[in-house]
């Protein structure tokens, strides 16, 4: 299965999501599943120069970011044109304290990988909130 997860920090960026999608995604690999990370080209200070990576066989994909709203909080749009022309089998949104986590804006992500190229598309969106 052909997975993107999208979030805004990933490696190098260290935290608790991060440390999470990085080994979620070695166990994903493991089962032969194929894991793009869609994230900002953002750390918590400044910019990370590497648009693309490969980080122990996982996909990284930084997309520009065109301004924040917090620290935790970067806005990076450009993932709504790639979601779209790649053909995802799986988009899985972490979006705990980001704008995605606003219902319009999920049912957005979730109906943009479901219209991508016409294809039935499997979409979760995983909601890291906390009561």
């Amino acid at each position: 299965m052909r997975i993107a997860k999208v979030t805004s920090f990933f490696h190098p960026v260290k935290g608790g999501m991060e440390n999470h999608l990085y080994y979620e995604g070695l166990e994903l690999l493991k089962l032969g599943h194929s894991l793009d990370v869609l994230t900002s080209d953002s750390d918590r200070t400044g910019k990370i120069s590497e648009k693309e990576a490969v980080v122990d066989g996982i996909n990284v994909i930084r997309m520009p970011t065109w301004f924040r709203l917090s620290n935790f909080t970067p806005v990076f749009p450009n993932i709504i044109p790639k979601i779209l022309t790649e053909e995802y089998d799986l988009v899985h949104a972490h979006s705990y304290r980001q704008f995605k986590n606003e219902r319009q804006e999920s049912c957005s992500i979730n109906a943009l990988a479901g219209i991508s190229r016409r294809r039935k598309r499997k979409t979760l969106e995983l909601y890291d909130k906390i009561s």
